[in-house]
């Protein structure tokens, strides 16, 4: 009976290479859980991995856009960009 395999040295090490193969690269890290653009931001802007979301979700924006925005949280900004750090 052909199944799904996972490979590894001990079976903890097999189900994690298994996890990891079906996975999509663009899911959410299950400590995620900002629900505000800033709070979202702030989060995303934490890590490099963060930073990389913002990237290929298209966030294109100066350092000085991204500092005025997380200096304070009610600053307005367009709802595109909101949305794109939605989908970061």
């Amino acid at each position: 009976m052909a199944g799904l395999t996972g490979h590894g040295g001990s079976l903890g090490a097999a189900l994690d290479d298994l996890l990891r193969a079906q996975v999509t690269p663009r899911h959410r890290l299950s400590s995620y859980n900002a629900k505000h653009w800033h709070a979202q931001l702030g989060q995303l802007t934490g890590t490099h991995r963060g930073y990389l979301a913002l990237e290929e979700a298209g966030l294109d924006v100066t350092a000085k856009t991204l500092l005025n925005w997380l200096s304070d949280p009610e600053y307005r900004i367009r709802r595109s960009y909101r949305d794109l750090i939605h989908i970061a």
